[in-house]
């Protein structure tokens, strides 16, 4: 039986108080290119401190790929009878460093209304991974928040739609538009 941790191992009944005095004994041997010096019974103490650290560097990278770059959750797509493919409306994503939005409609800005806003110029901006940004481009940076920003600037309200996708060509933008 392999138990994993750092003071709970155990390995055909030794116990991590033997282990931990094999350690101190051999701990100038413990060197990969060493090994070949160990005798053939402490060699399998060696493995299951070899196994257990690159077990803990896996779960420690793991944790680290899920967590702080957002490599779990990755955008989701689906299947589209017009355009083949779109994504997914309502996702709020972090990944890669930089967040990701989804509205209700699957373009790549904050959620709209049906009706206008009073006194509000909307734009609808079709295009390809270009106009998206792909998951490389943080939401506030993308050409349709930049744009739409340089519009409240210049005392325009104004609200700029994204309706784009990786790979799409010219009959997916013309057949979104219409």
């Amino acid at each position: 039986m392999l138990g994993i941790g750092c003071s709970r191992i155990f390995f055909y009944g030794y116990n991590s108080a033997k282990l931990a005095d094999f350690y101190r004994k051999w701990q100038p041997y413990i060197e990969f290119g060493k090994l070949q010096i160990l005798p053939d019974d402490e060699k399998i103490y060696f493995k299951i401190l070899n196994s257990n650290f690159v077990l803990n560097v896996v779960f420690v990278t793991e944790a680290t790929l899920r967590l702080a770059l957002g490599q779990g959750l990755p955008v989701l797509s689906q299947a589209d009878s017009d355009n083949l493919y779109r994504f997914q409306p309502n996702q709020k994503i972090y990944r890669f460093g930089k967040n990701i939005e989804y509205n209700q409609y699957s373009q790549r800005s904050e959620p709209i209304t049906i009706e206008k806003p009073q006194g509000k110029l909307r734009i609808l901006m079709v295009g390809d991974s270009v106009l998206n940004g792909g998951n490389f481009i943080d939401q506030n940076q993308i050409i349709s928040e930049l744009f739409e920003k340089k519009l409240i600037a210049s005392a325009h309200p104004a609200e700029v739609l994204n309706a784009s996708a990786g790979s799409w060509g010219i009959g997916n933008q013309r057949r979104i538009s219409s």
